[in-house]
């Protein structure tokens, strides 16, 4: 009988802990933008009219960006309840992790390797941006596991028998190198690399993920988006420290293991192999991250690439528990430790976002039932969630003209203006305060204002439609806020 693998129960018992949270979190945000695309609560307008779904996507192709992840994530927020979304999302990330470890050999063996990499991704990936969203989701761990299980089965691809199953392995691979530019690109620079230097290896896999690739890149709207005068949400150091930490620790790691004879002679001959090619979507995944001006998310791939980059080399150092029983037993407290942190990162948000999820539950409650899209809802603050959530409990910010619009519109309503229970009305606007815009999704800017307050903290003030005044409400800071 075949031992349990700790690996394999690890990786089972995360995913179904982020399971919990992607079918507790509500939807938010792009999710109501591509779900409202198509239907509102009432549902379709008439007859569902087919040709819309294959209009879509050009016109999303041309004026936003190339990526299937919208359009797997629309299909999903059409057609598919929330739940069934949710199965999907956590088998994806699932699938995510496991690849990583099979990828870079820590699947079986290798307790230590595994459990670390699976700590770093439960505790210091970018979750808490919104990653529980299903946009979100599709976008980056979705995404991930297209790209990881793009090379598993390229890696397999001359074992695969049959016109058809290799049909199949083809036509995936256009699906997963058209999930994402920040992945597709990089990941398909870092197949030629490799390629190059070991060519009995398959080409027709390699072929079809570059026409996904070519299909994501080559969007008008994602260049239009590239090219745009936008502000970042930081300078461009702050960026990749914060994005892609893991990425910069092992550059400082590589970097400094050349000046060593033993490991400049294996790096001479990993970098020609699978090392190399982790290494070089790595990095190229990082160059995206730099220019594109998004903090957290944007460094999904670069990390995940650099990580299984660092269990290949990791195997070298065979870090196997050694024979002697003290050293063992040291070998497995550090498995347990990182194993404990992982689960308990994992959880800790859950009852934070069922309270969450349960008080926005109610206001879109209200929302439906009201006429004018005012409503009274005590929604939890971010700010006073503990420590050790990790700030991945978000909700809605009363700053933000897109979400609360998007939401309205899907509930057909004027507009979505949440009021606190508790509050103090203000005569008029203090000295200094200005209009949020509501950027380019054409909102009127004259419901929502900010003003700075002297100790620098912002405050958020809402009009009261129909009453005259305003109700003042603290600006939650998100990871990212300029």
């Amino acid at each position: 009988m075949r031992r349990l693998n700790p690996a394999a129960l690890l990786t089972a018992l995360l995913a179904l802990l982020f399971l919990v949270l992607y079918l507790l979190f509500p939807l938010t945000g792009d999710d109501y933008g591509y779900m409202g695309a198509f239907r509102t609560v009432d549902g379709f307008d008439g007859p569902w009219p087919l040709e819309r779904l294959w209009r879509w996507f050009p016109f999303h192709w041309l004026h936003s960006n190339g990526r299937l992840a919208n359009l797997f994530a629309m299909l999903s927020l059409t057609f598919l309840p929330k739940w069934l979304t949710a199965l999907v999302m956590g088998a994806a990330t699932w699938g995510m992790m496991a690849l990583v470890l099979r990828l870079g050999d820590a699947w079986r063996g290798r307790v230590l390797a595994a459990c670390a990499a699976l700590a770093y991704i439960a505790v210091a990936y970018p979750w808490w941006d919104l990653m529980f969203t299903v946009d979100f989701n599709f976008n980056y761990p979705v995404a991930a596991c297209a790209g990881l299980l793009f090379v598993y089965l390229w890696q397999r691809y001359p074992s695969v028998k049959g016109k058809s199953g290799r049909g199949l392995v083809l036509a995936f691979s256009v699906v997963a190198g058209g999930f994402h530019e920040s992945m597709g690109a990089p990941m398909l620079v870092a197949a030629i690399w490799l390629l190059y230097w070991n060519r009995g290896l398959a080409k027709w896999p390699v072929a079809a993920f570059a026409a996904g690739v070519a299909m994501a890149f080559c969007s008008p709207g994602i260049w239009g988006r590239a090219t745009a005068d936008r502000v970042a949400d930081a300078p461009m150091w702050e960026l990749v420290a914060c994005s892609a930490p893991l990425t910069l620790l092992a550059a400082a790691l590589f970097g400094g293991l050349l000046f060593w004879g033993r490991w400049r002679a294996w790096m001479k001959v990993a970098v020609r192999g699978w090392w190399g090619f982790w290494l070089a979507a790595s990095a190229g995944s990082l160059l995206f991250c730099a220019v594109g001006g998004i903090i957290g998310r944007s460094g999904w791939f670069s990390q995940t690439f650099a990580l299984v980059a660092l269990l290949l080399w990791s195997r070298s150092l065979k870090l196997a528990p050694p024979d002697r029983p003290r050293r063992s037993a040291v070998y497995r407290g550090l498995c347990w430790v990182l194993a404990v942190a992982a689960l308990f990162f994992a959880a800790a948000p859950i009852p934070a976002v069922a309270r969450m999820a349960a008080a926005e539950r109610q206001a879109r409650q209200a929302l439906a039932a009201s006429d004018d899209g005012v409503v009274v809802a005590d929604l939890p603050k971010e700010s006073g969630q503990p420590w050790y959530t990790l700030r991945r409990v978000r909700t809605l910010d009363a700053d933000d003209y897109y979400l609360h619009q998007v939401i309205a519109d899907y509930y057909k309503k004027p507009r979505f203006l949440i009021l606190p229970s508790r509050r103090d009305t203000l005569s008029s606007l203090p000295e200094g305060a200005e209009p949020i815009e509501a950027g380019t999704y054409g909102a009127p800017p004259s419901e929502r204002f900010m003003a700075m307050d002297a100790d620098g903290a912002r405050t958020v003030y809402l009009l009261l439609p129909g009453e005259g005044g305003y109700v003042a409400v603290p600006r939650e800071r998100d990871p990212g806020d300029r």
